[in-house]
C-alpha cells in the first residue's frame, strides 16, 4: 500500500510527496538519533540499484513511511520495509 500511496501522490501533486517526506522526517528525527545517516546509507546509488533488482523502487518516502508505520504499530525498525534492513542498520549501529 505504501507504493500505491506514493504513486498516487506523484500523480496528484509531486509537491505533496515532497512535503510528506519533510513532515515524516521531522516526525521521525526525535525517535531515531541517526536518521540522517540512515537516509544517507539508504540513498546510496549502488545499494538502491541492488535493492531495485530485488523488489522495485524503494525511495525516501517509502523508507520513512515504513519506519513511521513500524513506530506506530510497535514493531522493530524496518520490519515493514524488509530486505534485511533491520539487520543492515543494526550492524551499522544506526538503530
Amino acid at each position: 500500500m505504501i507504493h500505491a500511496h506514493e504513486h498516487i501522490l506523484s500523480l496528484v501533486n509531486p509537491l505533496l510527496k515532497e512535503t510528506l517526506i519533510v513532515e515524516l522526517y521531522k516526525h521521525l528525527f526525535p525517535k531515531f538519533k541517526d536518521l540522517d545517516c540512515i537516509i544517507y546509507n539508504h540513498a546510496n546509488i549502488s545499494h538502491n540499484s541492488d535493492l531495485a533488482e530485488l523488489g522495485g523502487y524503494h525511495g525516501l518516502l517509502f523508507m520513512l513511511k515504513s519506519l513511521d508505520l513500524d513506530f506506530r504499530c510497535g514493531n522493530e525498525p524496518f520490519t515493514i520495509f524488509g530486505y534485511d534492513y533491520n539487520r543492515t542498520f543494526a550492524e551499522l549501529n544506526l538503530i
